[in-house]
């Protein structure tokens, strides 16, 4: 943060005061504020646009002629042939994976129609508690008329 040059990093007591290590003022080092950064930007930015324009060249070295036109001619034979495509155990695994997918399809189909069977059987049930309820009521309606007959006489 403080951008001091030492020697060693592990002895140096940090003043938490931000300086940029190129020019030495209050931001951070690979700040925009920086003119030193701005400047090198700038000049980056220029030479890869005009390198858009002209062929580049790298020399034995590693280092970029902008300035040397070259001339690229492709040869088929230069690059080598891909590799045959083999079968390999990956085809079977998706083989198989395909007849696992379409068996849990038919185990979702299945489930599918025994849920609305379930349904249906569920909601024969309510109906047949319903009507229970009602034949229950009618007995214990009978049994009193019953009862009461049975005072009567």
């Amino acid at each position: 943060a403080c951008g001091d040059l030492v020697d060693d990093l592990k002895l140096h007591i940090c003043s938490k005061i931000e300086k940029c290590i190129h020019c030495g003022l209050d931001h951070k080092s690979n700040s925009l504020k920086c003119h030193v950064v701005k400047s090198f930007r700038s000049e980056l930015t220029r030479k890869l646009l005009s390198s858009n324009n002209h062929p580049s060249h790298v020399s034995q070295n590693g280092i970029i002629d902008l300035n040397k036109n070259v001339n690229i001619v492709y040869n088929n034979s230069h690059f080598p042939n891909l590799p045959v495509a083999q079968n390999s155990s990956s085809n079977h695994m998706l083989n198989k994976l395909d007849n696992l997918l379409a068996q849990i399809a038919d185990v979702n189909v299945h489930l599918s129609n025994l849920k609305v069977k379930n349904d249906k059987i569920e909601q024969i049930i309510l109906a047949k508690n319903d009507s229970d309820i009602l034949i229950k009521e009618n007995l214990n309606l009978l049994s009193k008329q019953s009862m009461e007959l049975k005072k009567e006489v």
